[in-house]
């Protein structure tokens, strides 16, 4: 009976239905004939079907017809070539909205960070929110050798050689305060009728939220209260060193991901993050006068002086009202495991709530704690939680 088969030895990551393999990955065999080698040189592969003459199975005798029918192949395919021979690969799929959002990032063969997928929040780490759906793009900015990736499609976070974890992209990051500006402007004009000034007016609104670092604007969005402000196009320091690898929760992109790190002494710990809290606003309103009527605010007191009367004068009134939030609080909860040789978090640990598997010691003794973590609604009616930063009750696996 003629059969197909399809040996994947060396297959690196999915993307998109597209498979990265090595030259002697992939082959197929027909009956007893000699093995064809779809795959003759590392490169990129789609998975695909092609067409196949065969006999129909139970069929036996000379009698039986041949039936052409689809079989899986791989074919060449274009894109994502520096992803071939790559060291690490961790991607996602996730939903925003209706929309569902893939990508992922990679480091290269030579150690390059190639991120693709949306950029609403500068996740790719290139330094904008430009996104870059089917081509990698290389990151930038960051110091030291790229040794572990973690992305979960709002969120991007890398260990280096010196043992740093940084990150990029959506979260409360510590430092960031935020400034809550709402402001406007009215230009009143005064038109001269003979005994008196009439006026009209109009007026403009705005509303901003900037964020600020050390007392830089690094960003701005148009609403402090709405999850989409808090992001950073730069890369973020968490930990300057000892860290030999990082893994980030799913997330709904509105609350802050559990982010957890195994440490160089085989201990991991998970992030507790209090969101920054809203202060009190502080108003200052001025008046500038425009008494020439050429676009020129030069001056800061009625135009009427000494019984002079200028046909036409407009006067700008500026009110604005600026409202600071503090940095989100970080600090890092021990699992209260040793000599972990490496750990893993549930898919669908979402926000801020999810488990934790820690493989142990010598015999690779296996163990799983739950681990809940801060949420805030981003809701300016619902109060934020300071709950959360704590591990559930040890499981241990048995059999494993």
């Amino acid at each position: 009976m003629r059969k197909t088969i399809a040996r994947m030895l060396t297959v690196v990551a999915l993307v998109g239905g597209t498979a990265v393999v090595s030259s002697t990955s992939v082959s197929a065999a027909k009956s007893d004939a000699k093995v064809q080698k779809f795959a003759t040189s590392d490169a990129l592969y789609s998975i695909t079907t092609t067409k196949q003459t065969a006999t129909p199975p139970g069929c036996v005798g000379s009698q039986c017809p041949q039936v052409e029918t689809d079989v899986p192949a791989l074919t060449p395919a274009d894109g994502f070539a520096e992803l071939v021979g790559a060291k690490k690969i961790d991607t996602y799929t996730t939903m925003m909205g209706n929309q569902s959002l893939k990508g992922g990032c990679a480091i290269s063969s030579t150690s390059k960070l190639l991120c693709w997928g949306s950029n609403l929040y500068g996740q790719l780490g290139d330094g904008t929110i430009v996104d870059s759906l089917t081509t990698p793009v290389e990151s930038v900015g960051l110091s030291g050798t790229v040794t572990d990736v973690t992305t979960n499609g709002f969120t991007t976070c890398v260990v280096t050689d010196a043992g740093a974890v940084k990150c990029v992209g959506k979260g409360s990051w510590p430092e960031f305060t935020r400034q809550e500006v709402w402001g406007n402007v009215r230009i009143e004009t005064q038109t001269w009728n003979g005994s008196g000034y009439t006026s009209s007016s109009t007026d403009t609104n705005t509303q901003a939220c900037k964020i600020v670092k050390a007392g830089v604007v690094v960003g701005e969005t148009t609403n402090c209260w709405s999850q989409s402000s808090n992001f950073s196009l730069a890369w973020v320091d968490l930990f300057a060193s000892g860290i030999k690898k990082v893994q980030i929760a799913g997330s709904s992109g509105w609350d802050n991901a559990n982010i957890c790190v195994l440490k160089t002494d085989n201990t991991v710990a998970c992030s507790k993050v209090l969101p920054g809290t809203r202060g009190s606003g502080e108003s200052n309103n001025t008046s500038e006068y425009d008494c020439n009527n050429d676009g020129i605010y030069e001056g800061t007191s009625w135009c009427q002086n000494n019984g002079s009367n200028p046909a036409v004068f407009k006067i700008r009134n500026n009110n604005n009202t600026m409202t600071p939030w503090s940095a989100a609080t970080w600090s890092w909860v021990d699992s209260e495991y040793t000599d972990v040789v490496d750990f893993a978090m549930s898919e669908q640990a979402w926000g801020g709530d999810g488990t934790m598997c820690f493989i142990q010691g010598a015999d690779k003794s296996v163990s799983c704690r739950p681990f809940s973590g801060v949420q805030s609604s981003g809701d300016p009616n619902t109060p934020i939680s300071t709950s959360g930063g704590t591990w559930g009750k040890k499981n241990e696996i048995e059999g494993v």
